[in-house]
Parts: C-alpha cells; sequence; structure tokens
C-alpha cells in the first residue's frame, strides 16, 4: 500500500491491530453483532470465533508448555492433571468443541442464497478436522 515497513511496526498501531485481532472487532457490526445467520444481529456468531480461537491458542500455550517441560526441565513422562499443559489443554480442547460446533449449527442456518458454494467443502472440513483434534486430544488424555 506504499507504506514504509516502519509505519507499519510502530507500537501504537501493533497494539491497535492487536486488540482489533483479540476483540475480533471486525465482526461486531458497530456494536450490533454480526447478522448471521439471519437477518438479525446477534453476537453469538463472534462467541463461537472468540471460543474456536482462544481454544487454539489455549492449545499452542499447553503445547509450548509441554515442549519446555520437557526440553528445559527435563519433566519426561505423562505430566500430571493439574500441570499447566493439562490445563491448558482441556480449555482449548472444550473451546475447540464448542466453536466449531456453534459455528457449523449456524452454518446450517444461514442464507443459502447469498452463500459461495465453492467455499462449503472447506468450510465443512476445516470444522470436522478441528472438532476431530479436539474430541480424540481429550480422549487420549482421559486414558
Amino acid at each position: 500500500m506504499g507504506e514504509s515497513y516502519s509505519t507499519l511496526a510502530k507500537p501504537g498501531a501493533l497494539a491497535s491491530a492487536a486488540k482489533d485481532i483479540f476483540t475480533l472487532v471486525n465482526l461486531d457490526n458497530g456494536g450490533d453483532g454480526c447478522s448471521y445467520p439471519t437477518e438479525k444481529s446477534s453476537e453469538s456468531r463472534k462467541w463461537f470465533h472468540h471460543a474456536t480461537f482462544y481454544g487454539f491458542l489455549s492449545c499452542l500455550i499447553a503445547t509450548t508448555l509441554g515442549a519446555v517441560y520437557y526440553f528445559i526441565l527435563g519433566q519426561h513422562g505423562p505430566p500430571s492433571f493439574t500441570s499447566l499443559p493439562v490445563i491448558f489443554g482441556i480449555v482449548g480442547g472444550v473451546g475447540l468443541i464448542v466453536g466449531p460446533i456453534g459455528l457449523w449449527v449456524q452454518m446450517q442456518r444461514r442464507n443459502v442464497d447469498i452463500v459461495d458454494r465453492s467455499q462449503t467443502g472447506m468450510e465443512l472440513s476445516f470444522i470436522l478436522l478441528l472438532l476431530l483434534i479436539s474430541i480424540t486430544g481429550l480422549l487420549l488424555l482421559a486414558q
């Protein structure tokens, strides 16, 4: 867009962008919420995206902490149920089940006349993969 890299790396701009990302401001519709899957505005799509995003972030933290415990702290073997990697993994797994299921339910209720049908297969595949990974991860923990 013609801006210099130094302009993009300004702390104020980065802080503003991070705030927009972590609050999903683009799904706000000026405070009314998203008008998806129906014409009535609702915050539900935003909250399901929050569950998915923060679930993924929590799983990333769990994996990173697990690597730190193993490679840096030398704690080999399965971590205890009350360890940080397990807690973050459970929270993330639940978020990655609740969020995608909610988004899938909304997807089933949307107006098919305004849908890009070429994207439907990719959307469903992504939701299914998130669910399967999360469910199998939680089942692995339960064994």
